[in-house]
């Protein structure tokens, strides 16, 4: 198995975690982890948001075993706890329950009618 040929962590972190945070909302509702398809899907839907960056919103959302999992068909090892690390801002260690990367994700629901339901877009767009 290779070493994980990832980039730095993205500049922006906050911006990635919003967005990703935002669009898995959207796509699967609101929970504590979403499985490595599910990032790799939302990622590939959200424009302008490297390539590079996949593998790092991936330790952000994933837990460790499918970012292991996913890591392991690929055939690269990459440091989960150092990445979410990193990304969150939470020692990947600490595991006492009282946190979940669902508080990374900011809650829209005051903001109620002002932001459109997309999801039919493709519906209308050729």
């Amino acid at each position: 198995m290779s070493t994980c040929h990832r980039p730095p962590a993205p500049a922006d972190r906050e911006m990635l975690r919003n967005r990703l945070g935002i669009g898995l909302v959207q796509r699967f509702g609101r929970r504590a982890n979403y499985t490595a398809r599910e990032v790799l899907d939302t990622l590939g839907s959200l424009p302008y948001i490297p390539f590079d960056w996949y593998c790092w919103g991936l330790a952000t959302y994933t837990t460790r075993s499918d970012f292991d999992a996913y890591h392991q068909v690929i055939g690269e090892a990459c440091d989960w706890p150092a990445m979410h690390g990193v990304m969150t801002g939470v020692a990947a260690a600490a595991g006492d329950g009282a946190w979940s990367v669902a508080d990374l994700i900011p809650d829209l629901s005051s903001l109620g009618e002002m932001i459109p339901d997309l999801s039919s877009i493709g519906d209308v767009i050729p």
